[in-house]
């Protein structure tokens, strides 16, 4: 499933996108989770709270902040997203593809321009191979991407994933669950029963802990050998 945000000030812009992504859906037999929004101030909270998306459709021209501004945000956010302009002006042109954008359309959007910019997007998005954990929460659908995903702890019912950017997401989960999802991932370790980590940022391994910079995980000492030689093997087979 991929998903899609529709940003644009104009009701009819943004029911137009939204009829052209359902039959892309139906035609290309693809599954989206697609969300709206009219202002793109919603969009940059939403992003904030909830996560990000797989792509983006920006207006460039909206009231309160243009949507290369709300792109300049969401970048420094997140940098796997494929961002769609659409606009009726070229004059921002330059400034869409200085953000890496992965079309530029111009108003009014026709199904086979759309067509061609999301086929552009969804084989990016393929190629990057990006992995996410994706959870229901009280706030909503939260996606983890699961390159930034650092550590996890576990207190009572809930599991603490600690972020690359120093983010802290709270998922309710047993240790147990997350990691008969994490474990498929080569370079992901559990080096303790409340305890899973990235190995891409582990910074060392000693007998009284894992070391990711800024914290030390626990190791049960009669498992010590077993996991860095895990991490040692990761580590050779990744160079």
């Amino acid at each position: 499933m991929f998903s899609i945000a529709v940003c644009d000030d104009e009701i009819i812009e943004v029911k137009r996108i939204s009829s052209l992504l359902l039959e892309y859906e139906k035609e290309k037999n693809e599954n989206f989770e697609v969300k709206t929004f009219q202002n793109p101030n919603n969009l940059i909270e939403y992003v904030e709270k909830n996560g990000g998306f797989d792509v983006y459709f920006l207006d460039v021209l909206m009231d309160g902040l243009k949507g290369t501004d709300a792109a300049k945000e969401i970048r420094q956010k997140e940098s796997h997203s494929e961002i769609i302009f659409i606009t009726s002006s070229k004059e921002y042109a330059i400034d869409a593809f200085e953000l890496n954008a992965t079309h530029y359309l111009i108003k009014p959007a026709t199904k086979e321009r759309v067509t061609d910019a999301l086929d552009r997007a969804l084989e990016k998005l393929r190629e990057k191979g990006d992995k996410f954990l994706v959870r229901n929460t009280s706030d909503g659908v939260i996606r983890i991407n699961l390159s930034t995903f650092v550590y996890s702890e576990s207190s009572g019912h809930y599991q603490y994933v600690h972020l690359s950017n120093g983010d802290e997401i709270k998922i309710r989960s047993k240790t147990s669950e997350l990691w008969e999802e994490l474990k498929q991932y080569p370079n992901f370790l559990q080096p303790h029963s409340g305890y899973i980590v990235n190995m891409d940022y582990i910074k060392n391994i000693t007998s009284y802990g894992v070391n990711v910079g800024t914290f030390d995980l626990p190791i049960s000492k009669n498992t010590y050998n077993q996991i860095k030689k895990i991490y040692l093997d990761y580590t050779f087979n990744k160079e």
